[in-house]
């Protein structure tokens, strides 16, 4: 989006600040995503460091603090070297959206992770034009508008194991 090459960033999730540091403009947010905690299974201690994927460390590092929690953050480039960092031992948890969580249960299997909530934390998702762009961004965000209510569904269909009563009764019609 920066160089021209896209007009849109479907998925962005940085601060307005930061977002026109790098010239863009971000959209109405189409989701809010609490965030979770997670851990090897069976981890008990207490966390003093934490991976973060690092589009995201900013946001849930002030909001962790916020809320009286000091924990060191690692910013990594992607969920994947979280994981990986959190599986050597170089972090204690790995802080992320429970959309990733379940993504992350299901790709590496259940009983090698354990999930837990982060009250007060969450981040937004939404979407980038270029900065000046605001007839693209007016027509996306009555588009989000118009669709967030089915977002919920569409994440849900697409991040949990299929085949499972869980999916079965998630999947029946309202």
């Amino acid at each position: 989006v920066r160089n021209g090459t896209a007009d849109i960033a479907g998925v962005y999730g940085d601060d307005r600040i930061t977002a026109a540091n790098n010239g863009l403009t971000p959209t109405a947010a189409y989701m809010n995503l609490n965030c979770v905690m997670i851990t090897r299974a069976g981890f008990e201690g207490k966390v003093s460091r934490a991976a973060v994927v690092e589009r995201r460390a900013g946001i849930i590092g002030m909001q962790l603090r916020n809320n009286g929690n000091n924990v060191s953050l690692l910013a990594y480039d992607n969920n994947n070297e979280c994981y990986r960092a959190l599986m050597n031992g170089e972090v204690d948890a790995i802080y992320s959206s429970f959309a990733i969580a379940t993504w992350q249960l299901n790709l590496h299997g259940s009983g090698k992770l354990s999930i837990n909530a982060v009250p007060g934390v969450s981040v937004e998702l939404n979407g980038a034009v270029a900065a000046g762009q605001y007839l693209l961004r007016s027509i996306l965000n009555k588009a989000i508008r118009y669709t967030t209510p089915q977002l919920q569904s569409i994440i849900s269909n697409n991040t949990m194991q299929s085949g499972t009563l869980q999916t079965f009764i998630d999947k029946l019609p309202a």
